[in-house]
């Protein structure tokens, strides 16, 4: 019985076992990856400079100092997500929501989640080419405008 509640939370936490093909690829990315991560991280900072930028020339929205990573990017050092400060808008946790998800289509992580402290912030998430990183800003700003 303690065996089936554990494979129900652990189901309902997007858990499951690895398979050979995962051990192997997690193999070669700690062997062979190091160069890859690199660049990665890289990219990743030009992403989060031009979130920056983008914000501070058209929204009323400001992107925070990264001051803590998720268990993943903490252990790897990267920086794949960026908190967005969206209190000069005025809005509470519903009409924030309904401007992300309804306007300005976009999906993002709401701080409330954590909290009364994490109210009027949302998670982004950089790791993705530029050009989507741009589409999601654009959306979000003729959100705001409109």
């Amino acid at each position: 019985e303690l065996r089936k509640k554990l494979l129900k939370e652990i189901a309902a936490a997007g858990y499951s076992q690895v398979g050979l093909m995962g051990l192997v690829a997690c193999q070669a990315a700690y062997e062979e990856g190091a160069e890859w991560l690199a660049q990665l991280k890289a990219y990743l900072e030009e992403n989060r400079k031009f979130v920056k930028a983008y914000l501070e020339e058209h929204l009323p929205v400001e992107l925070l100092p990264q001051i803590a990573k998720t268990l993943c990017e903490r252990h790897l050092s990267i920086g794949a997500d960026g908190w967005l400060d969206f209190k000069a808008l005025h809005l509470n946790e519903k009409e924030l929501e309904h401007l992300i998800v309804d306007k300005a289509h976009l999906w993002l992580d709401s701080g409330a989640m954590f909290g009364p402290d994490g109210e009027g912030f949302e998670r982004i998430n950089i790791a993705c080419p530029r050009a989507t990183v741009e589409k999601a800003l654009k959306q979000l700003e003729a959100a705001i405008r409109g």
